[in-house]
This record gives structure tokens, C-alpha cells and sequence, in this order.
């Protein structure tokens, strides 16, 4: 066996040692639940800083409110 063989045998052994299927399963529902989170973060930040889009009540519309096209309708 070459000296490359023995140090990569060293190090797999070692980490089976070191590591568990419930941990790494754990790892990665973790990291599959930080995935999920990530897409929210600039939303959040947006509203945070009050630059998120107006609410409808905050918009002044001067439209008829007795046609069948009004926009609140």
C-alpha cells in the first residue's frame, strides 16, 4: 500500500468514527430548512426599511366608485 492509500484509509476511518447518520441527517434537514428561510430574506429586509410597496388603503384613487371597472372592485 502506498503512503496515499494508508493516510486516505486514516482519514475516512476517522470520520466514521467521529460522525453519525443522525447527525448528518440532522445537517442536512437544517440545511434544507435554512434553503427554504433564504428566499424570505429580502422580502423581510425590504419591509423593514419601509420599502416595501403601499398598502392599498394608503393610495388616494379618485375613480368612479359606481362603474363596473373600478379597480378596488
Amino acid at each position: 500500500m502506498s503512503w496515499l492509500d494508508k493516510l486516505t484509509e486514516k482519514a475516512s476511518r476517522n470520520v466514521a468514527r467521529q460522525s453519525s447518520r443522525r447527525s448528518w441527517i440532522a445537517g442536512l434537514g437544517g440545511t434544507l430548512v435554512g434553503a427554504s428561510v433564504l428566499p424570505l430574506l429580502p422580502v423581510q429586509r425590504a419591509e423593514a426599511a419601509g420599502t416595501a410597496q403601499p398598502k392599498l388603503a394608503d393610495i388616494n384613487d379618485t375613480g368612479d366608485e359606481t362603474s363596473c371597472d373600478y379597480w378596488r372592485y
